[in-house]
């Protein structure tokens, strides 16, 4: 199966000791076609999310934005204020929440969010889910209505990601934190990788973006190519 390469970044990618932000031109180059970026958590927004935003958009690659659910604000609240953000230029990816270990967790965690992926529901398409295997096991739900939130599995160090009920296949997957943060034009070392579950047509689909189609030669343009090998054969000849 063919895997589309991302990222996943928040403001732990930028060194606040440098002007300098999250190089996602380098990103691009570096073979990466999406990035989910960090925009909120609680109620207050990354701190570099709006360059990440903009700057990610201008390098050409698709964004999803994902908020780092916590359970001591209303999850209505923490869904209003992320819808806030992408409100002017929202996300091809769509809305993520980050469902994992955070304090203590209430026994009625699975029900925040849930309201939180009801109200993302209310204004948007959909709302995916991030979470790991073992989180989703202890505190997460079987119920057939999840299937309809797009699956991020978190699971590291895996020759493959662990798809668990309800979810019969995964959307995306991270599967590492040790990507070449450098060379992918981070400040920090290191920076998490992820894999979209299809091709580039499939991501392009799921964003609701037409594929790109593949030019095709016009005749002049394939006999030109032709005569161009003939030439460079015949500079070759002795």
């Amino acid at each position: 199966m063919a895997y589309v390469e991302g990222c996943d970044v928040s403001v732990w990618q930028d060194s606040n000791s440098t002007p300098q932000k999250v190089d996602f031109q380098k990103m691009y180059a570096g073979g990466k076609r999406f990035v989910m970026i960090k925009a909120s958590q609680a109620n207050w927004m990354d701190e570099d999310f709006l360059w990440n935003w903009k700057d990610s958009k201008d390098n050409g690659l698709l964004r999803g934005a994902y908020h780092f659910l916590t359970w001591d604000v209303d999850p209505k609240k923490q869904a209003d204020f992320v819808l806030g953000l992408v409100q002017q230029d929202p996300a091809e990816l769509g809305i993520w929440v980050d469902y994992e270990w955070w304090g203590t967790i209430p026994s009625n965690a699975i029900q925040i969010v849930d309201a939180f992926c009801t109200r993302i529901e209310q204004n948007l398409k959909r709302c995916g889910i991030y979470t790991a295997p073992g989180f989703w096991q202890s505190y997460g739900s079987t119920d057939p209505k999840w299937i309809t939130r797009p699956l991020w599995i978190a699971l590291w160090y895996a020759p493959a990601p662990t798809v668990f009920k309800p979810w019969t296949d995964w959307t995306f997957w991270q599967y590492t934190p040790k990507g070449d943060g450098i060379a992918l034009g981070c400040e920090s070392k290191q920076v998490d990788l992820d894999y979209f579950n299809g091709t580039y047509d499939d991501l392009l689909k799921f964003a609701n973006k037409e594929p790109v189609p593949v030019p095709v030669p016009t005749i002049k343009e394939q006999l030109q190519a032709t005569v161009k090998q003939l030439s460079d054969l015949v500079e070759q000849l002795p």
